[in-house]
């Protein structure tokens, strides 16, 4: 249970620090993207909680993968440059989705909470502009 709080911090603190050191932090620090996980949080975490809270802090060190965001955005916005293609910003929080939901699968154990990540991050990937 401390792991998992320690893990969660962890993240915070690298997704912030590593947003400003590669200066990507007008996307990863928007309001839309950090009101968006605020209330993600709070609504993952009432349902979530409903299955017992080593379930819970199981699912909250889940979040640690959104910690490279930041550096998915920054080679996005390199590949754009270089190659003088389009590719959406959006894509680093994928990356970072898929990575997240299918290490140590359990499906059965956790379909409600994947059902609801996956239209919370629907709803996500349609709101970020």
């Amino acid at each position: 249970m401390i792991r998992s709080i320690l893990v969660f911090f962890e993240f915070l603190v690298v997704y912030v620090l590593s947003s400003f050191v590669l200066h990507v932090e007008k996307f990863t620090l928007s309001s839309f993207v950090l009101g968006f996980f605020a209330i993600y949080f709070l609504v993952f975490s009432i349902i979530a909680s409903l299955d017992g809270k080593n379930f819970l802090f199981n699912e909250l060190s889940r979040f640690w993968f959104y910690a490279f965001v930041p550096v998915f955005v920054y080679l996005i916005f390199l590949i754009n440059v270089f190659f003088h293609i389009s590719v959406d910003s959006r894509f680093s929080f994928l990356f970072c989705f898929l990575i997240s939901n299918f290490r140590k699968l359990d499906f059965e154990n956790r379909k409600k909470v994947a059902i609801l990540r996956l239209f919370a991050f629907y709803v996500f990937i349609m709101g970020v502009r």
